[in-house]
């Protein structure tokens, strides 16, 4: 089974800390214009966000308007070809201030993934929320998320949204390496046995999940 969503979304939030309106969108509703690349580019290289998302694929340069323009045509081709989902966050004046995607097709247990300009923080559990709303009307029938060690504010947000812990998972590059992990390797993905030491058990990302109505 396909995921199916409504070709126009357009769901709107109030921000609960400023009672200021937002809207949730598909993203593919979005125009590829030079103020919503600026967007991107702002936001994407706030700290926070460019530490946790795209400091390693960005190696170490600036995220800029050539990245921001393969983000817009990556997110057009998840659409297309029902691959993969990506959401637009616009603040009250229609700019873009933050992004959560559902990471494939698979109804269970597929992965999703958000970021949110830190001018606004505080909204993305309730965009959050209603994505879980608007996945599940779409034929989803479970979500997942990996946080990555110490990023405490994702972690936060999905279990304030109503995600359960599963566990720790490998990243991929401790799997990778094998002059840090003795053979068999485990599988990226795979839980992370309480055995292991408390210096393995930190760099493992952690596991939560979500059933939909």
């Amino acid at each position: 089974m396909t995921p199916r969503f409504p070709a126009d979304i357009s769901i709107p939030l109030i921000h609960p800390r400023s009672d200021k309106g937002y809207t949730l969108i598909r993203a593919d509703a979005l125009p590829d214009t030079r103020e919503i690349r600026a967007d991107l580019t702002s936001a994407c290289n706030e700290p926070l966000i460019y530490g946790w998302l795209f400091r390693e694929r960005c190696e170490g340069r600036p995220y800029d308007e050539m990245n921001a323009s393969s983000f817009m045509v990556w997110m057009h081709r998840g659409w297309q070809e029902r691959a993969f989902f990506v959401f637009a966050l616009l603040s009250p004046c229609g700019r873009l201030v933050g992004v959560l995607d559902i990471k494939s097709a698979e109804v269970e247990g597929a992965e999703v993934g958000y970021w949110l300009s830190q001018r606004h923080s505080g909204l993305m559990t309730l965009a959050l929320s209603e994505l879980q709303v608007l996945a599940g009307q779409a034929g989803f029938r479970s979500l997942s998320a990996r946080v990555r060690p110490g990023n405490e504010r994702s972690l936060a947000v999905v279990r304030r949204a109503g995600w359960k812990d599963t566990g720790l998972e490998w990243p991929v590059n401790i799997c990778a390496s094998s002059g840090k992990v003795k053979k068999p390797q485990p599988r990226p993905g795979s839980l992370v046995p309480e055995a292991h030491s408390a210096e393995m058990r930190a760099s493992a990302f952690s596991s939560l999940r979500v059933i939909l109505p």
